[in-house]
């Protein structure tokens, strides 16, 4: 609509007009909607479950959202699912929507993109439709799923390995009466490594959920302790307090020491991530 103009038209009692002065009037346009699509992992494989979000806003109420996608670069676009909103005033959604791989008829090495669809109630000159970015992934082999999966846990396996060497080494150092510069500043960088160790491992979706909260409960407890106690045993100014602060610290390090050693133990040993592969083998014969 173009821009126009309004005013009030008023008569005094002897009809002499008593108009009020011109107001503008402004059509706003409708926006399209905004919608974000949230992809939480890579597909393990053709019989994993994929966790989507999608985020939705409207100014003036969302009419429905669909998910889409199309395989191997075909023009054929298939719709995942779909919600609809009859009110008119829904003007932000939040979908969790969990995506069965299989039931899409996907197969190892296909590959697929994917995206959101929103549109609005507008039924003037819409409706107004908005996509989000589209992404896109491979369907792994079952077979390449287990050669990765063990090459990351004997990856991380010696990851954990190196950092029960250094608190070793970091331990026998502070006995020995090293100055505690060094312990200080070698244990909160055994604990800042151990923190990214655990979110790799975690980012990794390796089936050691158990094995990453040990890990990230020993960063956030005794390996904090640690640093805490040789930093203050660092900056203090008589020897005997410095002493002190050393010597309240080997038992702590003690207690890292043989918690690494416990996880380096099941990281090797992992007989559910060994289960979780022969479940898939098994599956992909069958």
């Amino acid at each position: 609509l173009a821009p126009t103009t309004y005013l009030i038209h008023m008569e005094e009692g002897d009809n002499t007009p008593n108009d009020t002065a011109s107001r503008p009037i402004t059509a706003v346009p409708d926006l399209a909607p905004k919608v974000v699509l949230h992809d939480h992992g890579p597909r393990p494989g053709p019989d994993s479950s994929a966790p989507l979000t999608v985020d939705a806003t409207d100014d003036h109420g969302l009419a429905g959202i669909r998910l889409l996608y199309r395989v191997n670069g075909e023009e054929n676009v298939r719709e995942l699912a779909k919600r609809d909103f009859p009110e008119l005033n829904h003007d932000q959604d939040k979908w969790e929507y969990s995506w069965s791989l299989s039931a899409s008829g996907l197969k190892a090495r296909d590959k697929v993109e994917y995206w959101a669809e929103a549109a609005d109630h507008n039924n003037v000159t819409g409706p107004g439709k908005a996509e989000s970015r589209h992404l896109a992934f491979e369907v792994l082999d079952p077979k390449e799923i287990a050669e990765k999966l063990n090459l990351s846990i004997h990856d991380y396996a010696r990851e954990l390995e190196a950092l029960l060497k250094r608190q070793t080494i970091n331990r026998t150092q502070t006995a020995d009466h090293a100055p505690l510069v060094g312990p200080a500043k070698e244990q909160a960088g055994i604990r800042e490594d151990a923190g990214k160790l655990a979110l790799a491992m975690e980012n990794d979706h390796l089936p050691v959920t158990t094995i990453i909260q040990a890990l990230d409960d020993l960063v956030a407890g005794p390996m904090a302790d640690a640093v805490k106690l040789l930093e203050s045993g660092r900056d203090a100014n008589k020897e005997s307090i410095k002493d002190d602060f050393r010597a309240r610290s080997l038992p702590v390090q003690d207690k890292i020491i043989a918690a690494l050693k416990a996880l380096v133990t099941r990281l090797q040993n992992n007989e559910r991530a060994r289960d979780e592969l022969k479940k898939i083998d098994r599956k992909s014969v069958v």
